[in-house]
């Protein structure tokens, strides 16, 4: 498909988000590869067909490569990425409105926070923000510390443009003990998300089990 206007130079483990007609694309690197760094958001208009730089103010990410974002309710969120020597969590946020950058800062401790990480992907639920995947140069995170990983849709019938949102999830490792009796407990105890704290308690369920329940 051929373009038009101003289109972005760092074409490789850059970020891309559709938003109505409009594509954002943030970051990413080019020749050399690590060294040449983004940290401009462009857009194409899908149906003009037509590149733009957004002119931005506030406090921009940097010129970073292999990062996730997602637009939640008006708001682009970038988070982690790599300038090709420090990896991060920081998460920057960019009010598509008045196109302008904040860095926000976590309230828990650092030991609460996820490792830094680039090539990772993010989802969110209008209220939180998920990190899965990625890593670093010399290792990789898995998507789930019990060992168990999640597959979500997918595409059935290219010609027929059939698609399914069936999840399904494959134990990668011997499950422990406790993931053992915790998918029981869920199986047959489906409504343990509906019953308050104190209730959970007197069960037993340890705060880290609870927790999970959120």
């Amino acid at each position: 498909m051929g373009t038009d206007g101003y289109m972005p130079r760092e074409l490789a483990s850059m970020s891309l988000v559709l938003h109505g007609y409009n594509l954002l694309v943030f970051g990413g690197t080019g020749i050399p590869f690590g060294e040449s760094n983004g940290n401009d958001v462009h857009v194409c208009n899908v149906k003009y067909k037509r590149w733009e730089k957004l002119n931005c103010d506030g406090k921009k990410p940097n010129r970073i490569y292999g990062q996730a974002m997602a637009i939640i309710n008006g708001f682009l969120y970038v988070f982690g990425g790599t300038t090709g020597y420090i990896y991060s969590t920081d998460l920057h946020r960019l009010d598509l409105s008045t196109r302008e950058w904040v860095q926000l800062k976590p309230n828990n401790p650092p030991c609460d926070l996820p490792e830094e990480r680039y090539r990772h992907e993010i989802a969110h639920d209008n209220r939180r923000i998920y990190v899965l995947g990625g890593g670093t140069s010399w290792t990789a995170y898995s998507l789930d510390k019990a060992g168990c990983m999640y597959i979500h849709g997918g595409v059935v019938n290219i010609q027929q443009n059939k698609r399914t949102g069936s999840l399904f999830k494959i134990w990668l490792v011997v499950p422990s003990l406790l993931e053992l009796c915790w998918e029981n407990l869920l199986k047959y105890f489906p409504h343990l998300a509906h019953l308050p704290t104190n209730q959970l308690l007197q069960f037993g369920l340890s705060q880290g089990l609870i927790e999970r329940l959120k």
